[in-house]
């Protein structure tokens, strides 16, 4: 079954963009849906119609050590030693993998060195790409392969990591997990005077709302914000952003933005965060308030939170929905299946696990359909049949395009199983709108940003380095 992601905190509450950033490739944005578009297909649509302008590159990070050895064991063997950082860049048009890796301090000398895959960070798996083999074991390690569309798939989801092996640990010495790792995340958040107290009410006479638009840049350190508020009771005197807290903690301002950007509304500015800062700000740990001549404490406050990049689907297929939704069965068509699925708004990676059971026939064609609402047709989007087979339960991972991710997050894919008896279609099933996004951004993600965060702003402090190869 797909696994859920951590929760965060709540999407904002007019939904927000997902940016991606990678070097000199275009950018894509791709705007997520509040929950309140889910009442109308139009909004959610509209919502979903972005720059055409597609990431055809996806950039990836990560540090290996020997604590991550052993499937994540979390403790060195003794005697177990080094690091290595990874880079790496997926062009999601032509599938090629391109890495940079770089270590030092090991125990012995480098025997072996594989990405492996598809495993999560306490998982094992076969190796995949023999790095060492095809550009050799002397640090760095810089080239590229074409994988397969599959892997292409794993990489996008976390699902690929290094190890490196070496003459006193032949098993493996140090261990990385490759996380995709966005240069650029947005943020949004609201304020209200109902959050500045635990217990949810506004004090009396206080009232407005503001709402927070952010960006936070890993490359080079730029926390961007625009913050518009409303209806206070009375002048603002103090805007701070504070951290890191989480929703009903308080901590120390760490942001002055009304001696930056004044205390009228809008307030825009930019200012330049520190590592620690950066990895707060990507696990939703600051908040702003908002203080007025009639609060000098604070009038509103609001947690300002990454924006949703994850969508979860779900939907039962049957025969009253086949021929088009047409709200009755064909004479001796039955069965049922049962459809999970998740969409990555940011790498464009759709997931699934169908299970079905008790159709007339065994199956000869599963698919998903798109674009088509429940009582329309529509081609072939992706043939989940040929890529996993016909045996309940089907699972698996592919990166879909950019119009497709559109389709999907509106609602406009089904599912249908072909059988013997029913050629054309037995069973139909929509995926539906999603109900809200799934998550703010899961803890892989935050790992990830965290760790690019330090090694991208140390850089910065450093200067530039040569390029190794």
């Amino acid at each position: 079954m797909l696994e859920s992601a951590q929760l965060l905190g709540e999407p904002a509450p007019d939904g927000g963009s997902v940016e991606l950033r990678a070097g000199s490739a275009s950018v894509r944005r791709v705007t997520i849906p509040s929950v309140r578009c889910v009442a109308a297909l139009v909004s959610c649509v509209g919502l979903f119609t972005a720059s055409a302008a597609h990431a055809q590159i996806l950039e990836f990070g990560g540090d290996a050590d020997c604590a991550q050895a052993a499937a994540g064991a979390g403790t060195c063997l003794a005697g177990g030693q080094g690091v290595a950082s990874i880079s790496a860049t997926l062009d999601v048009q032509s599938n090629l993998f391109s890495w940079n890796v770089q270590w030092s301090g090991l125990s012995g000398e480098v025997t072996v060195m594989h990405f492996h895959g598809a495993a999560g960070p306490t998982e094992s798996a076969p190796p995949v790409l023999d790095i060492g083999a095809l550009q050799g074991l002397t640090s760095p390690n810089v080239g590229s392969a074409t994988v397969t569309a599959q892997q292409a798939a794993d990489i996008a989801s976390g699902l690929w990591y290094l190890n490196i092996h070496t003459s006193t640990f032949p098993s493996e010495e140090i261990r990385g997990q490759l996380l995709f790792a966005p240069s650029t995340i947005e943020l949004r958040g609201a304020a209200s005077c109902n959050q500045s107290l635990a217990d949810g009410i506004c004090l009396i006479g206080a009232r407005g709302s503001a709402n927070i638009s952010a960006t936070l840049d890993f490359d080079t350190g730029e926390f961007a914000w625009d913050v518009v508020w409303r209806g206070l009771s009375s002048p603002v005197t103090v805007i701070h952003f504070h951290g890191p807290a989480g929703p009903g903690q308080s901590a120390p301002p760490v942001l002055d933005i009304g001696s930056l950007g004044g205390l009228v509304s809008p307030n825009s500015g930019s200012a330049i965060v520190s590592a620690d800062e950066a990895s707060d700000i990507a696990s939703g740990l600051w908040y702003l308030n908002v203080h007025t001549l009639a609060f000098p404490q604070e009038e509103i406050r609001g947690q300002l939170l990454p924006v949703p990049t994850r969508i979860e689907l779900s939907a039962t297929a049957d025969c009253s929905q086949a021929a088009a939704g047409a709200g009755t069965c064909e004479a001796g068509a039955q069965g049922t299946a049962s459809v999970e699925a998740t969409l990555d708004l940011q790498t464009d990676v759709f997931a699934w696990d169908v299970q079905w059971s008790g159709l007339s026939n065994p199956a000869t064609v599963v698919h998903f359909h798109g674009p088509a609402g429940p009582t329309e047709s529509a081609p072939v989007a992706l043939n989940i049949g040929v890529l996993e087979g016909l045996v309940s339960p089907n699972f698996g991972r592919r990166i879909v395009t950019a119009q497709q991710a559109q389709e999907i997050a509106a609602g406009l894919w089904y599912l249908n199983i072909h059988t013997s008896a029913f050629p054309q279609e037995e069973i139909r099933g929509q995926l539906p709108e999603p109900t809200s996004p799934a998550l703010a951004a899961s803890a892989a993600l935050v790992l990830a940003l965290l760790a690019r965060a330090r090694r991208r702003l140390a850089r910065v402090a450093r200067g530039p380095a040569p390029d190794p190869r």
